[in-house]
């Protein structure tokens, strides 16, 4: 067998021992969430986040129930449509817009304290496995402008599985959608077919937690590339001046801390082919074409489709989407300034140089500019990035 078939035999191995898997969680979690009864007056009698983590029942009832696939989906769905869930269907007849609201902000600290603070594998791996982070993404999918409070939660948990994740983090933005909320519209579902989740995030810039979770991914990216970087290297030194491929503890000493023990020293090769497309997949400032969006982002051209169903039959005022623009503008100045600053990805950079002159031309006003009509803070922040670029 070629190291690429090896390879191959080996992802499907995988792939099929995966799919057992998936089965096997899936029934053994059904009919789980009856278990769960929320006692709605629990909730609203904790006056505070602190006291709600240490008072209220339902804490203790869900913990042992996280990695349970049915309820876990319930969780993260409730931060997009709450009302589709066990968690709210029916509990908030009856209940005035105040009450719901403080219900949701409520139950959805809970949720997401749940999956921040159990940081165990097993977690980790369920959420990948059965792509429930997808229903997360789907806020993206909502029209503008996007609720805060929800945007926030999206940030907070995709930021904690960058953290002991982040390939898989990586690969999963990399991939399109597959799971969808009943209230995302068919239309929808066509107009996002074959973008990657990752993608999706620009059409959200004038939101501050979207921006500054952009931009921290691409932080991410950058650290996880300097290990895939570093493994690279030294696989292929083992493999250049071989130690004794028999022998486990000097093949681990040699990657110097680099978990191979699921790899037979003997496919060092299949390994090396397997982190090369690993790699590729990774980098997804490479392969998604991310400069000529920052681009618009920060000249106002990036398209803000809003709700217009939003209060008037009008649709959002122009006020406010004069405001979205400026909120963009900033947002992606701040994921600009934090690519030319840190320096560590080379393609970014080179992208911002290649587009130098579409900044130039749309920084500078034009003779034909009214004076009422010029945004000079809008200008001030385009400047800025544009100094910082020419500087750098």
């Amino acid at each position: 067998m070629t190291t690429q078939e090896k390879l191959d035999y080996r992802m499907k191995q995988v792939q099929e021992s995966k799919q057992k898997m998936i089965e096997q969680e899936i029934k053994e979690t059904k009919g789980s969430k009856d278990k769960i009864k929320i006692n709605i007056q629990d909730v609203f009698s904790c006056s505070s986040f602190e006291t709600l983590w240490v008072q209220c029942d339902v804490v203790p009832q869900l913990r042992p129930h996280l990695c349970n696939v049915e309820i876990l989906t319930q969780m993260i769905i409730a931060f997009v449509n709450p009302e589709e869930t066990m968690f709210f269907k029916g509990i908030s007849i009856g209940l005035g817009e105040e009450k719901i609201i403080e219900l949701k902000k409520k139950m959805w600290f809970i949720f997401s304290q749940l999956i921040i603070q159990t940081n165990t594998r097993k977690l980790h791996e369920i959420i990948f496995r059965h792509d429930i982070l997808d229903y997360l993404f789907n806020i993206l999918l909502l029209d503008s402008p996007l609720d805060s409070m929800n945007v926030h939660y999206l940030r907070e948990i995709t930021l904690h599985l960058a953290k002991y994740q982040a390939e898989k983090l990586l690969v999963f933005l990399s991939e399109p959608m597959k799971l969808f909320i009943s209230k995302i519209s068919n239309a929808k579902k066509n107009e996002i077919k074959g973008t990657p989740r990752f993608l999706l995030l620009f059409n959200h810039m004038y939101e501050e937690n979207v921006g500054f979770l952009i931009d921290e991914i691409l932080s991410s990216e950058g650290r996880t590339v300097i290990d895939f970087q570093k493994e690279l290297k030294q696989i292929k030194q083992l493999l250049a001046n071989p130690v004794d491929l028999n022998n486990s503890n000097k093949i681990q000493a040699a990657f110097k801390g680099i978990n191979v023990t699921c790899w037979r020293p003997s496919n060092l090769d299949v390994r090396k082919l397997y982190v090369e497309e690993r790699f590729k997949v990774i980098q997804l400032t490479r392969t998604l074409d991310i400069i000529p969006l920052l681009i618009d982002g920060l000249l106002e051209k990036s398209t803000i489709k809003c709700n217009n169903n939003n209060n008037n039959e009008g649709g959002i005022s122009n006020k406010k989407m004069k405001l979205l623009k400026e909120l963009t503008v900033n947002n992606t100045s701040h994921v600009l300034m934090g690519v030319i600053f840190r320096g560590k990805n080379p393609y970014l950079l080179k992208g911002l140089f290649t587009n130098c002159d579409r900044l130039l031309e749309s920084s500078i006003p034009s003779k034909e500019s009214s004076i009422n009509s010029f945004n000079f803070s809008t200008f001030e922040v385009q400047s800025k990035v544009l100094l910082s670029l020419l500087v750098c």
